[in-house]
C-alpha cells in the first residue's frame, strides 16, 4: 500500500514524522513524495520544508512549495533573496505568488540596488 493514499487521514504529528523521515532519506520517494505531502502540511511545516529546499537539503524545488506557503512568509523570503545569493530559487520565480505590495517592494529594492551600482 502506498502511503500517499493515507495522507488525508493522518494527523499533524504523523505528517510531521513522515516529513522528517522523507527529509532524512529514510523513505523512498516511490512510497510517498514530498510534493504529495504539501496539501496536508501545516504552515510551520511548509516553512520548514521551504527552508530545507532553499538550502538544497531536499530534492523538492523551493518554487514547488510556494503555492502552499502563507503569504506572510513571502516578505522574509524576499528580503533573504535580495540580501544573499540563493541559487535554488529566484525572485523571478516568486513573482506569480506575490501580492501587489510585495511586487512593488521588490521593484523598489531592485531599483535602489541598481542606482547604487552607478
Amino acid at each position: 500500500m502506498k502511503i500517499t493514499r493515507m495522507l488525508p487521514f493522518l494527523e499533524k504529528e504523523e505528517l510531521a514524522e513522515l516529513l522528517e523521515s522523507l527529509i532524512k532519506g529514510e523513505l523512498k520517494e516511490e512510497n510517498v513524495s514530498m510534493a504529495a505531502l504539501l496539501p496536508f502540511l501545516e504552515s510551520d511545516q511548509i516553512a520548514h520544508l521551504f527552508e530545507r529546499a532553499v538550502a538544497g537539503e531536499v530534492k523538492l524545488r523551493p518554487v514547488a512549495i510556494l503555492p502552499f506557503m502563507d503569504e506572510r512568509d513571502y516578505d522574509a523570503i524576499i528580503d533573504k533573496l535580495i540580501e544573499t545569493d540563493v541559487e535554488t530559487i529566484s525572485l523571478d520565480e516568486m513573482l506569480p505568488f506575490l501580492t501587489e505590495a510585495q511586487i512593488k517592494k521588490v521593484f523598489r529594492l531592485y531599483l535602489e540596488k541598481e542606482k547604487q551600482k552607478q
